[in-house]
């Protein structure tokens, strides 16, 4: 593999970070961290190029989607679901955010509580996750 440079200009992302009226750490700019993100990104565009059997990278491949908010939820119904749900067999495989939301429905929950801990559930979903922690 051929050694490449950072792959950004430090001076563009200073000049950045100050038009929103911030300082920057040198940690930041001379750390490794911003340009493996850098590359992480790019690679991923690289593989799913290479997976599709083309040979140019296009913006859809290295696009990002931006992350769901995460409603505040009743931890105390949560913890109550949980427990149910304990002894249904889901808990061998991991406790899944589908399980929940397959609870609420199939309790016919209308509580608008119920709601919001169906869109925290689906919230985490769309970000990527699938059990729970």
């Amino acid at each position: 593999m051929v050694k490449i440079d950072k792959l950004f200009f430090k001076s563009k992302v200073k000049k950045y970070i100050h038009s929103r009226g911030f300082r920057v750490s040198s940690k930041i700019l001379d750390d490794n961290a911003l340009d493996n993100i850098i590359k992480s990104i790019l690679d991923k565009g690289i593989r799913r190029t290479k997976a599709n059997k083309r040979k140019t990278v296009k913006p859809n491949d290295v696009y990002i989607r931006p992350m769901i908010p995460i409603p505040e939820i009743n931890q105390e119904i949560l913890e109550g679901i949980i427990t149910e749900l304990h002894g249904s067999g889901a808990e061998n495989r991991g406790l899944m955010y589908y399980d929940i939301i397959t609870h609420i429905i199939r309790d016919h929950h209308e509580e608008p509580e119920y709601d919001r801990i169906m869109l925290w559930c689906n919230a985490n979903i769309k970000n990527g996750e699938t059990f729970l922690n």
